[in-house]
């Protein structure tokens, strides 16, 4: 197995020498695929796979990539046309197999199984390809690659299910202990760092995959493999450590400006981002991240920063003469903000006439109103449907921006029920561990203003760059 560039982890079976692809140019086309397969970008493999088996039409690696390349991964999974595909490339791999070396062949038939049967009745062939690679690792053929393609395999079939089903615990714990192998025999490995990052999106650990996290962000790639990059945000933003990951979004995001045809991951990689600018507590942070890479119409984008931030007369500037209900929502939550209760209340009633389904963002001005009337019954009722919604702490906390565990507990604090309050600031800090708000509004609520506690790995900033300090009523 050959690592043309080690410094950037790639590696694989399909780059060991082979005389029927050592041209220049193949060989270089097969590293730019493996690498945009590590990086899920299957578009950009399938094509790199194809130039290469162009210069070298009898290189069964360039086939077999393709192959790879067409099986889909866990963002994206195979289709019925790149089935097609892939099995037409698997079938060439084999017709040139004794091009290949001995581990490229084990792969390659492993790959053909993967393509037997149809599309719609396909368990028993993904069973197989699945069996392939686990006795290919053990036997130490290809260990490494198999080891991969195994746990992508894993993950792209049982996903979230790997945390959150027992019957499903062995299987986690061959993922985990398999992609540590790779990380012991191959340092650096850009595939394994992020399938652990994937592993360990739902781990209670939040710490588990940040030494990987940290790896892919320092990673200097194409632009085609910007993904990998991203993939360090979701470690940072689960781990309280928002900055790192606003600057890993930052990044990916602008090499995903120079993807031919554009990258698919755009508006998930601007929605991470968002996510980690809103948690923190740099508001001018937020505002650069939206100024630079919101490219349509970016004002409510701009809206829900203000609001974010506490920053009303921002929000009342932006809104003004509008009357959407997006509008009026942060129009009146920002009129309840400066302490102008009455046409806050009023502004806020005459959209509930109007819209009774509210945006999503309506919660956040539901809660505000109450307070604003005292209205404890409402406010408790509000805080008890939050909980049983599920929606608190639900999903993937990477994408929030106004966290309903925030709501709850501004909802219960209005009302005057103080330990209810504590215990979701806690679930909150929980979720998004070292976010500057629910971190003073806790230590607000707290005896003594103690200040809660924290994992090791992070530490929050107590204050907004402006220099004020926040509170729970800038929930």
């Amino acid at each position: 197995m050959v690592a043309l560039l080690a410094t950037v982890g790639i590696a694989s079976v399909l780059l060991a020498p082979a005389p029927a692809c050592n041209r220049p140019q193949t060989v270089a086309a097969l590293r730019d695929g493996v690498l945009y397969f590590y990086a899920y970008n299957a578009r950009a493999a399938v094509v790199a796979f194809r130039g290469a088996a162009s210069f070298s039409p009898r290189c069964a690696a360039a086939y077999a990539g393709r192959a790879i390349a067409e099986g889909g991964n866990l963002n994206f999974p195979m289709t019925a046309a790149s089935m097609k595909e892939g099995a037409k490339a698997a079938a060439t791999a084999a017709s040139l197999q004794g091009n290949a070396t001995l581990e490229q062949r084990q792969l390659i038939a492993a790959l053909v199984r993967r393509y037997a049967g149809t599309f719609p009745d396909r368990a028993a062939a993904d069973r197989d390809y699945v069996a392939a690679l686990r006795s290919m690792a053990d036997r130490g053929i290809a260990r490494e690659d198999a080891e991969l393609l195994l746990c992508e395999a894993l993950l792209e079939r049982d996903g979230a299910r790997l945390w959150s089903s027992a019957e499903l615990a062995a299987e986690h714990a061959e993922v985990e202990t398999r992609l540590r192998d790779v990380q012991a025999l191959r340092p650096g490995d850009l595939m394994a760092d992020h399938l652990y990052v994937h592993l360990h999106d739902l781990d209670p650990d939040r710490a588990a995959a940040l030494p990987a996290a940290d790896r892919l962000a320092s990673a200097d790639l194409d632009p085609e493999a910007e993904h990998l990059i991203h993939m360090s945000a979701h470690a940072y933003v689960r781990a309280g450590r928002y900055a790192d990951a606003l600057s890993a979004s930052t990044q990916a995001l602008r090499l995903s400006i120079g993807v031919v045809g554009g990258s698919e991951y755009l508006a998930h990689d601007f929605a991470v981002g968002e996510g980690a600018a809103f948690n923190g507590a740099d508001a001018g942070a937020a505002d650069r991240f939206i100024d630079e890479f919101c490219t349509d119409e970016c004002t409510n984008a701009r809206i829900a920063g203000a609001a974010r931030f506490a920053r009303w007369d921002q929000v009342l500037r932006l809104t003004a003469g509008r009357e959407d209900a997006f509008a009026l929502l942060f129009s009146s939550r920002a009129l309840l903000g400066q302490g102008e209760t009455a046409r806050g209340l009023a502004l806020f009633e005459r959209l509930r006439l109007e819209s009774p389904s509210l945006a999503s963002h309506a919660n956040l001005t539901t809660v505000a109103a109450a307070a604003a009337r005292n209205d404890r019954q409402t406010l408790l009722r509000l805080a008890h449907e939050l909980d049983a919604s599920n929606d608190a702490g639900a999903g993937p906390e990477f994408l929030a921006t106004f966290p309903d565990l925030e709501l709850k507990a501004h909802a219960y604090a209005a009302a005057g029920a103080l330990d209810e309050a504590r215990a979701a600031l806690r679930a909150d800090l929980a979720a998004y561990p070292c976010n500057v708000r629910a971190t003073v509004a806790l230590a607000a609520l707290t005896v003594e203003n103690a200040r809660p506690a924290h994992p090791a790995y992070c530490t929050p900033d107590l204050q907004y760059t402006d220099g004020r300090t926040p509170s729970i009523d800038d929930f």
